[in-house]
């Protein structure tokens, strides 16, 4: 499988973009997730092809490390294919996948927090780098251009504040552009229940950018 951090200097949207199988391009995920079970590597592909990109940039969101999200990645799809004949067709692959990297994600998180719990001085922060969009590669002012980064690195900070769980909701909801319903399929919760957690993030995430840019609120 290639790695998603092949590619220039943007980070966490460097996940490749290969060119789809003509085969395939017209089918389904459920009908490639078949194809895959039977066998087929370019359909394998083609499912990697389509999602590796979410499950990257959600890893490496979390993790902030883009080594680690690269292995997270690698072995979400692995685990996906090992067990992809318990696959679902009429589920959301998206969702699916998204699933099992969260649940990787939240194991080394875990296991973060036990080694930190364990050493005397902690260390380990976070940090900001959460950057919510790709960078804009087209010519801005520099005073746009230093706005437009300055942004970028509060909004990045704030959702670093926010716990883990409300952070990849926030990211697969407002980012990615999963609807209620995958995220609900996703993390095994009811409809209204993924509605309110958003809201509540979105006020999280509100409330860490008002700590760290209150003239932003001014108006």
């Amino acid at each position: 499988m290639m790695s998603p951090t092949t590619g220039g200097e943007g980070g966490e949207d460097d996940a490749p973009r290969e060119a789809p199988d003509p085969g395939l391009e017209g089918l389904s995920d459920g009908e490639c997730a078949v194809l895959a079970v039977h066998g087929s590597r370019p359909a394998q592909a083609e499912l990697v092809r389509r999602h590796m990109g979410v499950v990257y940039r959600l890893s490496v969101r979390l993790l902030k490390d883009r080594e680690e999200a690269a292995d997270a990645t690698q072995e979400a799809f692995v685990r996906a294919f090992q067990a992809l004949g318990t696959f679902d067709r009429e589920r959301s692959f998206r969702a699916w996948i998204c699933a099992i990297a969260w649940n990787l994600i939240r194991d080394e998180l875990r296991r973060r927090r036990v080694r930190k719990a364990r050493s005397l001085g902690g260390g380990g922060a976070e940090g900001g780098g959460d950057a919510i969009d790709p960078p804009d590669r087209r010519r801005e002012a520099p005073g746009a251009r230093l706005e437009r980064q300055e942004s970028r690195e509060a909004v990045g900070e704030a959702l670093g504040r926010l716990e883990p769980r409300s952070r990849a909701i926030l990211l697969l909801r407002e980012i990615e552009g999963l609807s209620y319903g995958e995220i609900a399929e996703m993390l095994g919760w009811r409809l209204g229940t993924v509605k309110s957690r958003v809201h509540r993030a979105r006020m999280e995430l509100k409330d860490a950018l008002l700590a760290l840019r209150p003239a932003w609120f001014d108006a």
